[in-house]
């Protein structure tokens, strides 16, 4: 087993994962393997980080060289631009073909027929040489370097004080981690942890029931998912915890064993975990919880505690709407021992739970019930200011779909658990906000979430405008489902936040050009809680009967600064956009 390496691979544009498994012969060959992985993917990702255009030439070459001839036939060619978008006549495509081959011989192929690639290279540069003759193509040097980057000078790194209580700090977050397909069919498997925490997630869950030799399992309760130990899980999570942050990770337990399994599992957790398990000073109670600091390369366990669960404390986890009912269940005190946060219920009146609570406590509520919050929002922000509070989707969603975290967000709430398995907008915007503060997975939440204030009165106070103009963009590539044609595409520019701010526009369609579409089209938002807002563009091509999706990216206002930006996305697809000055006013 110490020879065995597993690679999760992911194909482009489909949520489906699956894994590939290799024995080395030896420990020498594996840190070889491993070492030359590390620096494939790292070179891949520098590459998504700084455009580099002659070389994503090049790459396309290669990509269509699919025997190692070195040379390219023109038909290939031609099909390479039709992919990219490039709408020109045939003729003078194969013209400028011929003139960049011209002088080139090979013994066994006619001047001309094949291109190599710094051939290849000669072409497309002439190809596309009067798309630079566009003022706006002139800033592209320029746009893609760290001027061109649409965050806030440091905003990319840890720039927010990270020794505030850990109920001041949103966290990202995984639901039913150990899931990579749908809810109710499939197995649980350890890859689906090594994904949430690659993708910065702070807050793992573990669903533990009785497994098979006395051991402990996870797994989805009341469905046909295949179990994994709950101790390889804990090896996994050990190896790949730190690796991308130093904050805490905090495990959510959703305790479903018996107490001879419970005082396995408790041991489990010292044996994997050992003294990097953060346990509350027994000495005096807690005031707050500790900071992200303090906390370093620690685990927070958060979890039901007491030899028998009252019914005062029952967590709300279990409701209509969540895993599983809601049970009396006595609970080992080896294992309540190790829990940091403990899971209690959120009583009709959550003013009176701001002080009858320990600082350590912490609830659960669906996503149905953070709808119904408006109801009591005012109390209910301040509760979050000192308890830590997570919201999940509601059980219905058992295709793993994902709710909306913007809302949770509004009312304080610092974990929005969702299913790191399945793309989209809910994704993309949780992706965007964590994009800040070194993408570590924690995030000051805004002032206003922070005080006792009234929170009306604050948002009045720090009202903006923002004019946004989408300019262009080059390289879109076509959707997976678009198999001819040239793309038509747009842009959807939105505003996501408290209702007020909500807004939502869109670019023209530009007809048959997804290799270099102008828009030039400005829009203006006027944002009555900026702070609380994320900026959200959208490309999609245009259809009579659908629009497909190519592209997408978000990030908060608060981190944005104005200026011209290339916004970059995955393979290369660029927009380019200017955001105006912003202005507050009263």
């Amino acid at each position: 087993e110490e020879n065995c390496i597993s690679v999760i691979a992911r194909q482009y544009g489909k949520n489906r994962r699956r894994t590939i498994d290799f024995i080395a012969a030896s420990s020498k060959d594996k840190k070889v393997f491993v070492y030359a992985l590390r620096y494939i993917i790292d070179k891949e990702n520098a590459k998504l980080l700084e455009f580099n255009e002659k070389q994503w030439i090049i790459d396309k070459f290669y990509a269509l060289d699919v025997n190692q001839t070195g040379k390219l036939s023109f038909d290939k060619i031609w099909r390479l631009l039709k992919e990219m978008n490039l709408n020109i006549k045939q003729d003078y495509a194969k013209a400028l073909f011929q003139n960049a081959g011209a002088g080139r011989r090979s013994s066994n192929m006619k001047s001309g027929t094949f291109l190599d690639p710094e051939g290849f290279l000669r072409f497309f540069l002439k190809l596309t040489a009067h798309f630079e003759e566009s003022r706006i193509m002139r800033f592209r040097t320029l746009l893609r370097s760290r001027w061109g980057n649409i965050l806030q000078c440091g905003h990319e790194n840890i720039f927010q004080d990270m020794d505030q209580p850990l109920s001041h700090y949103y966290v990202n977050s995984s639901h039913n981690t150990y899931l990579i397909g749908t809810q109710v069919k499939g197995e649980a498997t350890i890859e689906g942890y090594i994904n949430a925490i690659r993708r910065g997630a702070r807050l793992l869950e573990l669903d533990v029931l009785d497994g098979a030799h006395g051991e402990p399992c996870i797994r989805h309760r009341g469905t046909l998912i295949t179990p994994i130990y709950l101790k390889d899980a804990l090896i996994t999570i050990r190896n790949y915890a730190f690796r991308y942050s130093p904050y805490p990770l905090i495990l959510t337990i959703e305790n479903h064993c018996s107490l001879e399994q419970q005082k396995v599992m408790a041991r489990n957790f010292v044996e994997v975990l050992g003294d990097d398990i953060y346990l509350t000073p027994k000495n005096e109670p807690l005031k707050q919880l500790p900071s992200p600091n303090e906390l370093k390369y620690k685990y927070l366990l958060r979890g039901k505690v007491g030899s028998v669960i009252s019914k005062q404390y029952v967590s709300d986890m279990y409701d209509e709407d969540g895993e599983a009912s809601a049970t009396a269940s006595p609970i080992h005190p080896e294992l309540s021992n190790l829990i940091s946060l403990i899971q209690v219920k959120l009583s009709k009146n959550s003013s009176d739970d701001i002080d009858n609570h320990p600082a350590n406590c912490s609830i659960s509520i669906s996503e149905t019930k953070v709808r119904k919050l408006v109801e009591i929002s005012e109390s209910f922000i301040v509760y979050t200011t000192k308890y830590f509070v997570r919201s999940y989707p509601k059980g219905l969603r058992q295709d793993s779909s994902n709710f909306c975290p913007i809302q949770s967000w509004i009312f304080g709430i610092q974990s929005v658990s969702l299913n790191m398995q399945t793309n989209g907008k809910e994704m993309d915007l949780n992706s965007g906000l964590f994009r800040i503060n070194g993408n570590c997975g924690y995030v000051l939440k805004p002032p206003m979430l922070l005080c006792h204030l009234n929170h009306s009165r604050i948002i009045d106070a720090t009202r903006m405008i923002m004019n946004l103009s989408v300019i262009s963009g080059e390289y879109l590539p076509k959707p997976f489902s678009k198999k001819s044609g040239i793309i038509d595409p747009y842009v959807i520019v939105e505003i996501l936040g408290i209702q007020a701010d909500c807004n939502k526009f869109q670019t023209k369609v530009i007809n048959s050009n997804g290799f270099h579409p102008v828009w030039s089209d400005l829009f203006k938002f006027e944002l009555r809680s900026p702070e609380m807002a994320m900026l959200r563009l959208c490309v999609k091509d245009y259809d009579t009967v659908t629009a497909d999706f190519i592209g997408e990216f978000s990030v908060p206002v608060s981190s944005v600064r104005p200026g011209f930006y290339p916004n970059s996305f995955k393979h290369f697809t660029i927009f380019h956009f200017l955001i105006g000055k912003m202005f507050s006013f009263c």
